[in-house]
């Protein structure tokens, strides 16, 4: 990997030079730190997420949908959430609908933290369907997630039907 990442930084710097190559450098030489950084702590500590609410829970396998697995390894992800999470595993909703669930960090976290709880994970993207349904599957709670597409109007009838639950996901104007 470190041969390729070279290659291609020799590559993009070749004359000549311009700010909009430098930045692609930049951004490239993040990605690599970041990777190794990885490797080292998988190396060292494994696939296991080491701190916050889902600690403990195997993150093997997959691939995160953004950014890098690193942040959520470490249990820093949800660091600046984790007075929410905290509330919502205290309250033990029976039922977590998660939209735009990517590769299920949240969704089987929670399910990890809540075991009488059930949990609608929901994307459009096969690829994150996949890899929610491996996480739960490493983790013991694939019984407890059900893993889906779109969510409908017809779908939130449960919502209805019983207050106590909880819809967790990205707001739909949120671009990445």
């Amino acid at each position: 990997m470190t041969q390729q990442v070279t290659q291609q930084l020799v590559d993009l710097l070749a004359p000549p030079a311009s700010v909009a190559k430098l930045t692609q450098a930049s951004r490239l030489l993040a990605k690599w730190r970041t990777i190794l950084l990885e490797n080292t702590l998988v190396q060292k500590d494994g696939e296991n997420v080491q701190s916050g609410p889902f600690k403990g829970m195997v993150y093997a396998g997959v691939t995160a949908t953004e950014g890098s697995r690193l942040p959520r390894l470490i249990g820093y992800y949800e660091r600046t959430l984790r007075p929410v999470i905290d509330e919502i595993i205290s309250r033990g909703y029976p039922l977590v609908i998660d939209v735009g669930c990517a590769e299920g960090y949240y969704a089987v976290g929670l399910a990890m933290q809540m075991p009488q709880t059930r949990v609608w994970a929901r994307d459009t993207n096969p690829k994150a369907q996949a890899n929610c349904a491996k996480l739960a599957a490493l983790n013991g709670v694939a019984d407890r997630i059900k893993i889906g597409s779109i969510i409908t109007h017809g779908d939130f009838d449960i919502c209805s039907q019983n207050k106590n639950r909880l819809i967790v996901g990205k707001p739909l104007n949120q671009r990445l």
